[in-house]
């Protein structure tokens, strides 16, 4: 009777938890234990009925199966920047922080099996603070199981460029990715989501360990996409109903990528390596509002394609991993009809991380942005923020020769502050606040560091990611000013999948 009793629950489990697509199945199954003797009708029909209780159905027919899935990232911040200019002998520096706790993402997701190789996936975050939400990725996929093909998708998703970009948010090993990462994304708007057609394969015996990656997509990007969302609708960030920017015609963006993994050795390791790049149509035209937007003699009268090129390595004993990745785009500055200026910015990144125990992982970062005279790196888009109320400004300090003033708004991680003028200033502040003050400052270098830890609370379902980071901008391109910023402190998050 026990083992009846217990034959009935383990039953009405499987029943319970499967979807009413697969009702037919279960119904034979039911049927069969009947006819061995192992249940009665009477108690058939009572799992049957259990069963109905908490299955549900999609709407379309031809569902096999449905996913949900969830990503919460509970963060918390304690920034703080400097901005330092000298004019004349004179130094003047306007100090903002920002401290507290916020949502960085809360994912809720679906995939929808219809068979045959064809399927579907929806991803939406609903981090945004003022109770927007954006979709991270959405398209229509299929695997066709031949031809090497491993999966097409069309719709909304990121492009294969840029392995940190490319790699999901819950598999990075830093709070944050790299400024380097987030330059080719969020600035140039190379990496990142686009809406177009993607596929990736292999090459199956011919070469078993190298795969591809294919995009064909439209060239709109992920530059205006913020990380609360604040422009509203879902579409906006779908690319569904893109506005284009001055003089952008929304041409196309084709991205390819080979990655290879056959390099592997017990003595020395694992070593995969990808090469990729591309072409942007058009693609000056996502940096030109901008790119030295306050020196009309150096901006862009016509602007061209983008080209880019991007190499990796990932190398792995034992517990030691290293990743490196360098990025360069090529883009052509025509100053005036004749007088062409190739700009080659490129970022280069160092990801050295060692599991300590399988819990405990220390983890090491240095990134390098090179803008190569675009002069338009900028501490308020390659440093992440948050711009959750009470969180997005601080009281300001500005300091002078022989002068103090507190007061003003300084924007979190911002370089170009606002300062209140003392009273009674000299001849000598009122030079320095005036050039801080309404200026907007871009540099052409930056460096940052981070030093931290993974904790693997329940592997990586369940994680604690805490680091210290240091990010110091240099050459200004402003005439009569050096401007420096420093944005400095220490980040942890709280990673929750299901």
């Amino acid at each position: 009777m026990k083992k009846q009793i217990k034959l009935l629950s383990i039953i009405a489990g499987i029943v319970a938890g499967v979807v009413s697509s697969q009702a037919q199945s279960d119904k034979a199954l039911i049927d069969t234990l009947v006819k061995k003797g192992f249940i009665t009708t009477t108690e058939a029909e009572s799992i049957k009925k259990d069963a109905s209780s908490t299955a549900f159905a999609a709407k379309a027919k031809s569902t096999k199966k449905i996913t949900f899935e969830g990503r919460l990232h509970f963060q918390y911040d304690n920034l703080s920047t400097e901005t330092e200019s000298r004019t004349a002998g004179v130094t003047s520096k306007v100090d903002g922080s920002q401290n507290g706790f916020y949502f960085r993402r809360v994912f809720l997701g679906a995939a929808a099996d219809l068979g045959n190789g064809f399927g579907g996936s929806i991803t939406t975050d609903f981090g945004g603070v003022d109770g927007t939400a954006a979709v991270d990725s959405a398209f229509i996929s299929w695997k066709p199981g031949e031809y090497e093909v491993n999966m097409v998708k069309a719709g909304w998703d990121r492009v294969a460029f840029g392995v940190e970009e490319f790699t999901s948010s819950t598999n990075i090993k830093t709070v944050e990715r790299s400024i380097g990462a987030n330059y080719f994304t969020r600035d140039l708007g190379i990496s990142g989501r686009k809406t177009g057609a993607f596929v990736n394969g292999g090459f199956g015996t011919m070469v078993p360990d190298l795969t591809y990656d294919l995009s064909v997509t439209n060239n709109d990007t992920d530059t205006t996409r913020t990380d609360t969302h604040t422009n509203g609708s879902l579409s906006s960030y779908a690319g569904l109903a893109n506005t284009p920017r001055t003089g952008d015609d929304n041409s196309g963006a084709v991205m390819a990528r080979l990655t290879y993994a056959g390099l592997k050795s017990a003595d020395y390791g694992a070593l995969k390596v990808a090469v990729g790049g591309g072409v942007i149509l058009d693609g000056e035209r996502n940096v030109l509002n901008s790119y030295n937007t306050a020196d009309t003699a150096t901006r862009w009268r016509n602007a061209g394609d983008v080209s880019a090129f991007e190499v990796s390595a990932d190398y792995t004993f034992q517990d030691f991993n290293l990743l490196g990745t360098f990025m360069m785009a090529d883009f052509q500055d025509e100053v005036a009809t004749g007088q062409n200026k190739d700009r080659t910015p490129y970022a280069m990144t160092l990801i050295p991380s060692y599991k300590i125990t399988p819990e405990w992982e220390v983890v090491g970062a240095y990134s390098r942005i090179n803008a190569n005279g675009l002069n338009n790196l900028s501490s308020t888009s390659l440093n992440r923020k948050s711009t959750r109320a009470g969180l997005t400004t601080s009281s300001a300090s500005t300091t002078t020769t022989g002068t103090t003033t507190t007061g003003g708004t300084a924007a979190f991680i911002d370089t170009t502050p606002t300062a209140t003028a003392p009273t009674t200033p000299t001849a000598a502040t009122t030079t320095v606040v005036g050039a801080v003050t309404g200026t907007s400052t871009t540099f052409d270098n930056a460096d940052q560091f981070y030093a931290g830890f993974n904790y693997y609370i329940m592997g990586n379902d369940l994680k604690l990611t805490a680091g210290y980071e240091y990010t110091k901008y240099t050459d200004s391109p402003n005439a009569g000013t050096r401007y420096e910023t420093e944005v400095q402190g220490v980040r942890a998050r709280l990673q929750l999948l299901f």
